[in-house]
């Protein structure tokens, strides 16, 4: 039960008049805009309705209408509601998570009460308001019920009339579809998010960009996929060369003797490993660098570098607000969660789904002393990691990097940036360079 005070004006009770507030339609296609995409997931990220494009292209997002209280029958949609002097009535068919919003005409949320109802009717009071014309949004899932009243300091009078009105039709209808978002997903294309911001609500064109963005090949002879993220393009996969770009040879330090003395002697020459010293893992999992070796600046092909500490950022910053996620019920660990592969064999697999298309695999780690350091046994299971250099330093004797790892009770984490010494062996990406 609410704690509030009992405003000392009477609200009027407000008629619900027959009105559609509008369906949300349009088409998705590729960037040129004339190729349909079939398969795309569209949803309103606040109110939650959802469809799937079919082969045309098309989605339609289906708003409720609203119904006059006490016409008979059934209760619409399971949710109906009136408002009788200073108390708002809400009737639910069900048990119901239901969203009381107020709005001004303008369309401008005022307040918002948020509290679940078993089936049945519910009484709420109104908090103390001005004077004013005011419209309530009630909202259960995906239906949803409009009322108007009017806070006028002495008894209510109704007005039916003054609900015909265009003003009204187009005040609900915004503040049905306030401050929404359409959002999109489907696998090789990058998420959307799109605004809904006026009442014209239909013939909408969303056009995806495909991630796919063609291969590079290194000096050995290695071909790595492209993917774009954002305004970025990354290699899919962890590099693998075993020369700089001018065709030097970089240091193999397969033992750890030889490992650990390049770090206890301090010297800044840069070094590769296969993980496990173990050839086979190249396949999967790249050739991991000492950060000295990222240093030289030689490792990527032309036209492509390793990624400073803030383009990692960048990348993150994206994923984060572009609401990437294998699920919706995650919080922690849903940015690493859409960027694992879940052909890598993460300890919480289930929730690696690559939406992102960054393909992170758990290659392993060197420590600076030459062992390595994949696992860690937990009480509660195997920890398992894969990091990546940036180009940044974060000082003398270290360097950032950013990391995805799974485990035990943690699942994904998303505490991804962190920074270590420079002697220690990572995996690397590279970064396409800015046109």
């Amino acid at each position: 039960m609410y704690n509030m005070k009992y405003p000392t004006a009477f609200l009027s009770v407000l008629i619900v008049v027959p009105l559609c507030l509008g369906d949300i339609s349009g088409i998705v296609t590729d960037t040129a805009g004339t190729t349909p995409i079939s398969g795309v997931i569209v949803q309103l990220e606040n109110g939650g309705q959802r469809d799937t494009t079919g082969a045309d292209g098309t989605f339609t997002l289906g708003i409720t209408t609203a119904i006059r209280w006490g016409n008979g029958g059934s209760i619409p949609n399971g949710i109906c509601a009136k408002i009788s002097n200073n108390t708002l009535s809400v009737t639910v068919a069900q048990k119901s998570a239901v969203e009381i919003d107020r709005f001004d005409l303008s369309g401008k949320l005022l307040s918002r009460i948020q509290q679940t109802m078993t089936a049945g009717t519910h009484s709420i009071p109104f908090p103390q308001m001005g004077a004013g014309v005011y419209l309530y949004r009630i909202r259960a899932g995906e239906e949803q019920f409009m009322l108007k009243c009017s806070s006028i300091g002495k008894a209510a009078q109704v007005t039916p009339q003054s609900v015909q009105g265009t003003l009204l039709n187009n005040t609900l209808a915004k503040a049905t579809m306030i401050d929404d978002v359409i959002k999109t997903a489907k696998d090789g294309y990058l998420n959307s998010r799109i605004a809904v911001t006026n009442t014209d609500t239909s013939g909408i064109q969303i056009k995806l960009i495909s991630q796919d963005a063609g291969s590079v090949t290194d000096i050995d002879g290695n071909v790595y996929s492209a993917t774009r993220i954002g305004e970025q393009v990354w290699t899919a996969e962890n590099l693998k060369t075993t020369k700089y770009n001018d065709g030097t040879p970089i240091m193999h330090a397969p033992d750890s003797v030889t490992w650990c003395n390049l770090w206890e002697s301090n010297l800044d020459a840069g070094t590769y490993c296969y993980y496990d010293n173990d050839v086979a893992n190249m396949a999967n999992y790249g050739v991991l660098y000492n950060w000295h070796a990222v240093n030289t600046g030689k490792l990527a092909p032309e036209g492509w570098h390793v990624p400073s500490d803030a383009e990692w950022t960048e990348l993150e910053n994206y994923l984060s607000a572009n609401g990437y996620s294998c699920d919706a019920t995650i919080t922690e660990g849903a940015i690493s969660g859409a960027m694992a592969d879940p052909r890598g064999g993460w300890y919480w697999n289930e929730y690696a789904c690559n939406a992102s298309g960054f393909s992170a695999l758990p290659g392993g780690f060197r420590y600076r002393d030459g062992n390595f350091g994949p696992i860690i046994i937990e009480p509660r299971g195997d920890f398992v990691i894969g990091i990546w250099w940036s180009a940044t330093e974060e000082g003398t004797q270290t360097a950032y990097f950013r990391q995805v790892y799974s485990g035990g009770h943690y699942g994904f984490v998303d505490k991804l940036r962190g920074f270590a010494n420079k002697s220690e062996g990572f995996s690397v990406r590279l970064v396409r360079n800015s046109n």
